[in-house]
């Protein structure tokens, strides 16, 4: 991510996301369960063969990509 700046705007509302259905404990909650007052929905992982369109398809690769990245990259600052 730090290798390519310019794509950071792709990345930015998948942070969000990934911040606001995380746990924290100074509130005892998720921020998304603060302002909704209901559990976030759970993005379900991406499978091979899950649907026919291409497109979608690399969308949803690269979504599960964007995640675990994101998530590396968060509890690596977190340290």
């Amino acid at each position: 991510m730090s290798e390519q700046p310019k794509s950071w705007s792709y990345w930015v509302p998948w942070a969000e996301l990934w911040y606001n259905t995380m746990f924290h404990g100074s509130i005892g909650k998720t921020p998304f369960e603060v302002v909704y007052g209901r559990t976030p929905p759970l993005l379900v992982h991406f499978t091979q063969g899950e649907t026919r369109v291409e497109i979608v398809a690399a969308d949803l690769v690269d979504r599960d990509e964007a995640i675990r990245q994101l998530k590396y990259q968060l509890l690596r600052a977190q340290q």
